[in-house]
């Protein structure tokens, strides 16, 4: 069984790697344990605007709500739903609805 994980986990490894976005290699990093939560954090940090809206650095295009709401489902999925971050995204989402 372990062998069946272990082929797995690498196979998902190579396609992060081959057709992941920054964003999603990341994430992937983070949930495999390869780098800290705190990384997936900054990146957002990085691109939150001032009222709380995490653009999606993939799609230029995409729809801000929608792309908050995702950073802030992949902020949970590494445990930092509860950082400044976070916050910030969840207050421009409550605003808009």
């Amino acid at each position: 069984m372990k062998a069946r994980i272990d082929d797995a986990t690498r196979r998902a490894r190579a396609g992060l790697a081959e057709r992941g976005s920054p964003h999603q290699r990341l994430l992937g990093a983070a949930l495999l344990g390869e780098c800290a939560a705190a990384d997936v954090e900054s990146a957002f940090a990085a691109q939150q605007d001032p009222g709380g809206a995490i653009g999606d650095p993939d799609d230029g295009d995409a729809d801000s709500q929608l792309a908050t709401a995702r950073a802030l489902d992949w902020l949970q999925a590494v445990g930092r739903a509860d950082g400044p971050v976070a916050e910030r995204a969840a207050a421009f989402l409550a605003r808009g609805q």
